[in-house]
């Protein structure tokens, strides 16, 4: 294979669930398609890099700093709910029973793989907890490392004296949340329970 149709490959390979013959699909596919294509993935894949960025607030990844739902005064400032990722947070917010803000984590617990509470964002999730805030909601995959994580914020925010719950578990154990209907979330998010 040349060089630079095995670099596009490599490339691919790099995006979660991309293996060898898929990336080839892929490539041969751009090139099928020509360049109009192919450089308009370019520009969109360049403008990840330029334009989107963190959210001071919440930790989210966007276009604005503060992001707009962090922004918006028709949200109910007194929920937060944690989530690992940002690309959770469409999935919450499709079920239409969510008002509040958001806070994101950038992943779970895993001490496995070396990620600890100083890798995530704990720190900014614990400078949020005001008199306003009624309740934070930890909406985290159903899985030990979910489950830990989970734990982690109910002792971290224990001594707040805010509300801290989880969703109801509709979510199948090892599930991942942007995996799952917006009905099942949306019966997770009602039937939340406080943890200990």
């Amino acid at each position: 294979m040349d060089a630079v149709l095995d670099n596009a490959v490599r490339q691919f390979m790099r995006l979660p669930g991309v293996g060898r013959r898929t990336a080839q699909r892929y490539v041969y596919h751009l090139l099928r398609q020509g360049g109009e294509q192919t450089l308009a993935l370019a520009s969109a894949v360049e403008a990840l890099h330029t334009k989107i960025r963190l959210c001071s607030v919440c930790c989210s990844l966007g276009e604005s700093d503060p992001c707009g739902i962090c922004t918006d005064s028709r949200r109910d400032a007194s929920l937060i709910c944690v989530v690992g990722e940002t690309s959770e947070i469409p999935v919450i917010e499709a079920t239409g029973r969510y008002r509040g803000r958001y806070h994101v984590l950038g992943g779970l617990l895993n001490p496995a793989a070396g990620i600890g509470p100083d890798k995530l964002t704990f720190s900014a999730l614990l400078r949020r907890i005001n008199p306003q805030v009624a309740e934070v909601i930890v909406a985290l995959d159903a899985s030990v490392e979910g489950d830990t994580t989970a734990l982690y914020i109910s002792r971290l925010l224990k001594p707040t004296g805010v509300r801290v719950t989880t969703l109801a578990r509709g979510l199948p154990a090892g599930g991942s949340l942007d995996h799952a209907d917006k009905v099942t979330i949306g019966l997770s998010l009602d039937g939340r329970v406080q943890l200990t």
